[in-house]
């Protein structure tokens, strides 16, 4: 359940950064894998 939550709020965030960003794709995927580092 706390993995189903976690991928929907992870899901809604990328969609909402996407939008967000725009063509700023790469900034995005950086800032992903700082935070997962």
């Amino acid at each position: 359940m706390i993995i189903y939550n976690l991928r929907t709020l992870f899901y809604n965030s990328k969609v909402f950064f996407s939008d967000y960003l725009n063509n700023n794709l790469w900034t995005y995927l950086l800032s992903f894998i700082m935070i997962n580092k």
